[in-house]
C-alpha cells in the first residue's frame, strides 16, 4: 500500500486548511486578547498539524516552539521552559504517552499542562492520556476555538490568585 497520502496533503485537505485559517473563520474565536506567561511547545510529527496549531496560536501573539517527536520534546523541555504543551499521541521515535511520562519526571514540568491531540477517538484513549500524565484531550480534526479554549482553560487554572 502506498503511503504517499501521509506525506502530501490532498487538495481537499489544503482547501479545508485554507478555509479554516481564513479571517471569517476567526470571528468570535479571538475575542480574548489575554496574553500567556511564556512559550508553547507543539509536538506533532505531521507538519500540517504543527502549522495549523502554530497559526492559530500566532493569531493571539503566542510564541511557539515545535518538536517532531516525543524524544525531541523531552530534550527541548530539558533546555527550555514552556507554559503549556500540545502533544500528539502517535509519533515515531517516541510516542506522546512515553514523552509525557518523561517530561513529568522533570521537576519544572510536574504541573505544566500537557494537552493530548490525537485522531484516536476510542473511549479508552482519553483514559490512557490521563494515565500517562496529560491534563486534557483534543481529538482530530480540531478547530480554532478548541485550541484557544484549552489554552484559556489550563493557563487560567494555573495562574496564582
Amino acid at each position: 500500500m502506498c503511503c504517499w497520502h501521509k506525506n502530501f496533503p490532498t487538495l481537499w485537505t489544503v482547501i479545508n486548511i485554507y478555509r479554516m485559517l481564513s479571517l471569517k473563520t476567526w470571528e468570535g474565536a479571538m475575542n480574548d486578547s489575554s496574553t500567556i506567561p511564556g512559550k508553547v511547545l507543539v509536538v506533532d510529527d505531521n507538519p500540517v498539524n504543527r502549522k495549523i496549531i502554530i497559526t492559530i496560536l500566532a493569531k493571539r501573539d503566542i510564541d511557539c516552539d515545535v518538536a517532531v517527536n516525543g524524544e525531541a520534546a523531552v530534550e527541548m523541555c530539558g533546555k527550555n521552559r514552556y507554559c503549556i504543551i500540545f502533544m500528539d499521541c502517535i509519533m515515531p521515535v517516541m510516542d506522546g504517552y512515553s514523552a509525557t511520562k518523561a517530561i513529568r519526571d522533570i521537576d519544572e514540568y510536574r504541573d505544566i499542562p500537557i494537552i493530548a491531540i490525537t485522531a484516536d477517538t476510542l473511549p479508552e484513549t482519553r483514559g490512557k492520556c490521563i494515565k500517562a500524565g496529560m491534563n486534557d484531550y483534543i481529538s482530530k480534526p480540531f478547530n480554532i476555538r478548541t485550541i484557544l479554549e484549552m489554552v484559556d482553560k489550563h493557563l487560567n487554572n494555573s495562574k496564582p490568585g
